[in-house]
């Protein structure tokens, strides 16, 4: 930094004592004018902050900007991505840094300079052998509520993938999506940033779900005449779209003692060979048959949100 009109706003001394910093970059920011009038304030902190090169541009993530004490209305989140100012050939260079392993990017301070505001961004090599940055990411992203996670989606969208902008299009069906799993004691973290919610929510829309050709993989259970029986009993007999989470969850351990399951996972592993496998095992079949995967949000608010038409057209793909 010169020593030109410059006032220190926040320092990132954690920076310096995980990483070895290779290279510095000045870069501007794009602000709210009441979140400049905090940062004069020295409202600001970024001890848990990161860098990400996202389509071409920079963004700034857990930065944290108090809200103005006299913003009232104006104030804006303030733990929203912020998008930094870097020309064309440093965020080239940036991009080329980070596609190598074991390099990060961090903001090391944020200032003013000739009454601007600046942020300082270094090129990071762990001095550990991992690097958090994502789960921090994920963690500040599991805080907000859907209707945040959905707009700040949508914009992103806006500009970078038309396909999940036409996801997007139904918004009350895409809140309940992503309001999967959001507000709990423990919500989900499966979001580090705003490219990932296709991946996390694609496979709800029939459009995709029908024209995805992937095989299913079921997990344990593999034998093709065992899924068939397990999901034609599930439908014929278990199936009740209005039943509550306890309701359904109990009805899933009355299909898998019917099916030689037992109904705890430590049931089974008591005595294994009393049993064809356990409770997880048919949830798992289940799971696959109404989203193709085998690791997903809390499965009953899956069903919740497909609704009885969609459940029961999925399920009856697979029942010959």
């Amino acid at each position: 930094m010169s020593k030109e009109a410059m006032k220190l706003v926040a320092n990132n001394k954690k920076a310096y004592h995980d990483f070895f910093i290779d290279e510095k970059y000045e870069a501007g920011i794009a602000l709210h004018g009441t979140e400049v009038k905090s940062l004069r304030m020295g409202k600001c902190s970024i001890k848990e902050a990161f860098v990400r090169i996202e389509n071409g541009e920079a963004f700034i993530y857990g930065m944290n900007v108090s809200p103005y004490e006299k913003g009232n209305i104006f104030n804006k989140d303030p733990l929203r991505v912020k998008k930094l100012l870097l020309h064309k050939a440093e965020i080239g260079k940036l991009a080329g840094k980070m596609a190598e392993k074991g390099y990060t990017l961090v903001p090391l301070q944020v200032y003013f300079k000739n009454g601007r505001v600046k942020v300082e961004v270094g090129v990071a090599r762990g001095k550990k052998l991992y690097d958090k940055r994502q789960d921090i990411a994920k963690t500040i992203i599991s805080k907000f509520n859907a209707e945040k996670v959905y707009n700040e989606t949508l914009n992103w969208a806006k500009v970078y993938d038309e396909e999940l902008l036409k996801l997007l299009e139904n918004k009350e069906y895409a809140l309940k999506i992503i309001g999967i799993e959001r507000g709990n004691a423990k919500p989900r973290k499966d979001i580090s940033k705003w490219s990932d919610v296709k991946n996390s929510i694609i496979y709800m829309y029939d459009e995709k779900f029908f024209e995805n050709e992937e095989e299913y993989e079921f997990g344990k259970i593999n034998d093709k005449e065992e899924i068939n029986k397990i999901l034609k009993l599930y439908l014929e007999k278990h199936f009740n779209i209005e039943d509550d989470k306890q309701t359904w969850f109990d009805k899933m351990k009355d299909l898998a003692e019917e099916m030689g399951y037992a109904r705890e996972v430590k049931e089974y592993k008591q005595n294994p060979e009393n049993w064809k496998g356990h409770v997880g095992d048919i949830s798992t079949v289940l799971r696959v048959a109404l989203t193709k995967r085998q690791q997903t949000p809390d499965l009953y608010e899956i069903m919740q949100v497909l609704g009885k038409e969609n459940i029961e057209k999925r399920i009856k793909l697979l029942i010959k």
